[in-house]
């Protein structure tokens, strides 16, 4: 993956060049955000041009409450940026590192499936750990925690991952990372 850091945009620059030929998903840590997850996932529930997807459900993690999973959307309508209920999107993606935006040729069933993949990891002595890669915190540092294989293995099937980075003593110098396909 390619890996590029440049000013920080407002989320619709981000996906201005948006491929439909790719599916836009968002995870959201919603653990960071667990209230008004919780509130946006009501909101748009029944809306078609939006999915949700807990992807703690069906793991060993799958009794924690839905708004502290990491939370998958897939987004069907590039034009729900613009309804004014997706401000909460808006918001985190400004204010918070707790929203990965990922442009993928995999659908829904094969990107969960492959994300799902990634939750849990063995170390050496045998015990498992939850891998938090859904939490921007931790993919900005994914070349320092995996392999070189690891991550391109990790990657495969996506062509774009852009999260922002913050800057808590001046939020002005706020930067998204963005990784690309090589």
């Amino acid at each position: 993956m390619k890996r590029e850091i440049i000013p920080f945009k407002p989320i619709q620059r981000c996906i201005e060049d948006y491929q439909d030929d790719l599916n836009m998903y968002l995870i959201l840590d919603a653990a960071q955000v667990s209230d008004q997850a919780l509130s946006f996932i009501h909101e748009f529930q029944n809306d078609s041009r939006i999915e949700f997807y807990s992807l703690f459900s069906g793991t060993t993690e799958g009794n924690a409450p839905f708004e502290v999973a990491p939370v998958l959307l897939l987004i069907h309508d590039s034009d729900l940026f613009n309804d004014e209920r997706f401000n909460f999107i808006h918001q985190t993606w400004k204010d918070e590192q707790a929203l990965n935006i990922v442009l993928s040729s995999l659908d829904l069933t094969q990107f969960v499936k492959k994300m799902k993949s990634y939750l849990t990891v063995e170390f050496p002595d045998g015990t498992q750990k939850l891998f938090r890669w859904f939490d921007p915190r931790i993919i900005k540092k994914i070349n320092k925690i995996l392999q070189d294989e690891q991550v391109d293995e990790f990657f495969q099937g996506i062509e774009r991952w852009v999260i922002a980075i913050r800057n808590y003593q001046d939020v002005h110098t706020n930067q998204l990372m963005i990784l690309e396909h090589a």
